[in-house]
Order: C-alpha cells, then sequence, then structure tokens
C-alpha cells in the first residue's frame, strides 16, 4: 500500500483534539477588532462554515473568508491583512 509513497499525511484533528472551539475564538476575536461587536460562537461558527462552503474553489477559503469578514464589519484592510 505504502510502495513508491515519500509521505504519509493524518489529519488528526478532532481525534486527538476539537480545534473548532479554538477558531471561534479567533473568529470572535477577528470580528471584535473589525467591527467592535461580540458574536455569539454558534454564530461564528456558523457563519465561518457558511463562508468555508461558498469559497471552497477558492486558492485559499479561509483568507476569502477573511476579506468577507473585513467587508461585512466595515474594515478596510485587505484579506491578506485580515488574515495575517
Amino acid at each position: 500500500m505504502f510502495h513508491g509513497k515519500k509521505a504519509i499525511l493524518f489529519d488528526m484533528d478532532g481525534t486527538l483534539i476539537d480545534s473548532v472551539g479554538i477558531w471561534n475564538q479567533v473568529d470572535q476575536a477577528v470580528i471584535e477588532q473589525l467591527g467592535q461587536v461580540r458574536m455569539d460562537e454558534a454564530i461564528v461558527q456558523a457563519q465561518r462554515d457558511a463562508k468555508l462552503r461558498e469559497f471552497a474553489g477558492e486558492p485559499n477559503p479561509y483568507a476569502a473568508s477573511c476579506g468577507f469578514l473585513g467587508k461585512r464589519y466595515g474594515s478596510e484592510l485587505t484579506a491578506e491583512e485580515i488574515l495575517e
């Protein structure tokens, strides 16, 4: 099965730890910085999930989602600046 393979990747997110809560907190902090508004974690997660599905065909879906957040919450920062 592994003959001729140079690398094997294991995605352990959700197995060892569930990082969704951390990403919710990150996005909450970004939204607070951009729009001075505190969002409920469940809303943040639903919004991020919807935008990541919408931007799935983009080279970097999360960067595109950051661009959405900037526009939605009135920031003049670029998507890349928000991602950074």
